[in-house]
């Protein structure tokens, strides 16, 4: 609004904070597992990527539920359902972290919950390689042509993952473990993940 020649400007109200109060509690279901968003972080610049966080959360509960039968008597928390309770909690893959174990066993309504994370570094290395096509002889064994070579370089990108993994039950922590893939190749902390899971109690 205008006063005058001065300008005006109303106050506005404060962004409201996430909300993990109670009126975003769910009533705790028995042998229920949630699978929340693994934050998927660069090491070196601290960056983390949304699309990768719901990718491992994807692949996490993918194997849950095509092995559903040997994990009975728990079930699997869809994750659509997962996902909406967080955002409506205003909590997402950036500050999963933050928020502790028995807010999130509330928000969500399970007494299981896997919480894992994905760190990472990459190394750029050089490779060069020669190629040498030989040599012609004549008459009386002397070169008759020189040998040619020809040289290619190629740049790869190695990366390098810590992968982590804790199993909830009831707020409490009843697996904990860490692994680092054999192979420094992009995919290769599936392997890593899908060996942790393995090895957990369900």
């Amino acid at each position: 609004c205008l006063v005058g020649s001065e300008m005006c400007i109303r106050d506005r109200p404060a962004a409201a904070a996430p909300n993990t109060s109670g009126n975003q509690a769910q009533a705790v279901k028995e042998n229920v597992i949630a699978v929340l968003p693994i934050p998927y972080v660069n090491a070196d610049n601290l960056q983390s990527s949304e699309e990768m966080a719901k990718f491992a959360q994807n692949d996490v509960y993918s194997k849950l539920i095509s092995k559903s039968s040997n994990i009975f008597p728990l079930t699997v928390q869809d994750l659509r359902t997962t996902n909406s309770l967080l955002h409506k909690a205003g909590i997402d893959y950036k500050n999963i972290d933050e928020t502790p174990i028995d807010e999130l066993q509330t928000i969500l309504g399970v007494d299981h919950i896997i919480a894992a994370k994905i760190s990472y570094t990459t190394k750029e290395i050089q490779n060069s390689q020669t190629y040498n096509s030989g040599e012609v002889k004549g008459q009386n064994n002397k070169v008759k042509e020189k040998d040619i070579s020809t040289s290619s370089t190629q740049n790869n990108t190695y990366y390098y993952y810590h992968v982590y993994f804790d199993l909830y039950k009831n707020n409490n922590k009843i697996y904990t473990q860490s692994k680092k893939p054999t192979f420094a190749v992009m995919d290769s902390w599936i392997d890593a993940m899908t060996n942790l899971l393995k090895k957990s109690p369900i």
